[in-house]
């Protein structure tokens, strides 16, 4: 049976403008630094409607940093997705951003096309200021929440992406949620924050944690083999020396597919 889904798309892939200590990009090679083509992304839009055949079709942008691209890149993919969404269907864009690119243009084509946006901003300026800093290793915390301004000025309520470091995991909970409401409503205005209904805070994952996804992971690839008649036995030894060699405090879970 089908469900649905949503195609995630990283125009430029791990590229960006940005240098945050915990990204697991950086030092990573996976990109090969050149901007998807038109064909590309006409083929994959193409495809992604042909096979939904749910009423609405989702896109994430994602990256790396996905502005990097240029508006015109998302003009362009708004047009091809005019052109191929099949009749009485709808078409969803959301795009996660650091916000560092955003301006007036760029807001006018968000608001017009109806993208939802998602802004990474860690919380307070104290703990972003420490691990999202900006290529030249500049502090970007007010550049951020300068662009949530704009984004707001232009009627767009923009989602607020947090990681919670080890540095904040030290934190007791109330107090982490207590420092970000102070600096949310530095940001907002009063009836936006009627609006919110919960901070939810989530703390470093520990060993025992990074133990079960191990064996999560592992018990889907053996299922995949099974699937091609091949049978994987993974001793407890094994499993524990992935888990391991998988496990950073600040990058969580993120490894563990590496490993």
């Amino acid at each position: 049976m089908c469900r649905p889904f949503a195609v995630m798309l990283k125009p430029v892939g791990s590229s960006c403008n940005m240098a945050c200590s915990y990204c697991y990009y950086l030092n990573n090679e996976v990109s090969d630094r050149k901007k998807m083509t038109t064909d590309r992304l006409e083929k994959i839009i193409a495809s992604y409607f042909a096979s939904n055949p749910f009423e609405v079709n989702s896109f994430v942008w994602h990256g790396g940093e996905p502005t990097l691209a240029g508006l015109d890149f998302y003009k362009e993919a708004v047009r091809i997705q005019k052109k191929y969404l099949p009749q009485g269907k709808t078409c969803w864009n959301n795009l996660q951003t650091n916000g560092l690119l955003l301006n007036e243009e760029w807001c006018d084509f968000l608001k017009k096309e109806n993208f939802d946006v998602g802004i990474s901003i860690d919380g307070i300026r104290l703990v972003h200021d420490k691990y999202r800093l900006d290529a030249k290793k500049e502090k970007t915390y007010d550049r951020v929440a300068e662009k949530i301004n704009l984004l707001k000025r232009y009627g767009i309520k923009p989602d607020l992406l947090c990681t919670v470091s080890a540095d904040t995991g030290e934190k007791t909970y109330e107090s982490m949620k207590e420092n970000i409401m102070g600096e949310v409503k530095n940001i907002f205005r009063p009836e936006f924050l009627n609006r919110v209904d919960e901070i939810i805070v989530f703390h470093a994952l520990e060993q025992e944690e990074i133990d079960a996804i191990a064996r999560l992971l592992l018990k889907q690839v053996c299922a995949r083999l099974a699937e091609r008649g091949i049978e994987l036995d993974v001793e407890d030894s094994a499993l524990n020396l992935i888990s391991s060699a998988g496990y950073d405090i600040q990058y969580g879970a993120r490894p563990r597919r590496r490993a």
